[in-house]
């Protein structure tokens, strides 16, 4: 499909809106996509469910700060995210699927953050804002975490009456 037949199809959608001029513009920029591989990450329900569903229900969970290479050493306290990453992985093989250490922390944390499923919290145990940068250092699931790890289980209780 050519730029033309690409703008016609679009815009002829409903000339009047401007949304989708604005969309055949966006989409045309060499940036649309952005650069950084990471950006556009997909994850299934599955997949958020195995990282929720290993989080402590109600403790914070101390993790690794910066970045880890293979010859980072856990520290004591880190031990705990580190058997935490190890049982993601253990189920995450069934999706054939894995994460690393830096993958949870700066993408996965973010965006489960975002969506509104776990809280994050500074080095003084105090909740982060989600829209400022902060050190984080620990995270905890919240209660809209816990209830979409419950989604399918009450879909399918309520199927049946």
């Amino acid at each position: 499909m050519t730029q033309e037949e690409f703008k016609n199809k679009l815009i002829g959608i409903n000339p009047a809106l401007d949304c989708l001029k604005f969309l055949y513009h966006r989409v045309l920029r060499d940036d649309y996509r952005g650069t950084h591989k990471l950006q556009h990450y997909r994850w299934s329900a599955e997949y958020i469910k195995i990282v929720l569903k290993h989080l402590p229900k109600n403790n914070l969970l101390l993790h690794t700060q910066g970045d880890i290479y293979d010859d980072y050493i856990y520290s004591n306290e880190e031990q705990k995210f580190c058997e935490y990453l190890n049982r993601i992985n253990k189920d995450l093989l069934s999706l054939n699927a894995s994460i690393t250490d830096m993958g949870m922390r700066k993408i996965i944390f973010v965006n489960l953050q975002r969506m509104g499923f776990i809280d994050r919290f500074n080095k003084k145990k105090e909740l982060c804002n989600i829209n400022r940068k902060y050190q984080y250092k620990y995270v905890k699931i919240t209660q809209r975490g816990l209830d979409f790890l419950l989604i399918q289980k009450i879909f399918l209780r309520n199927k049946d009456t």
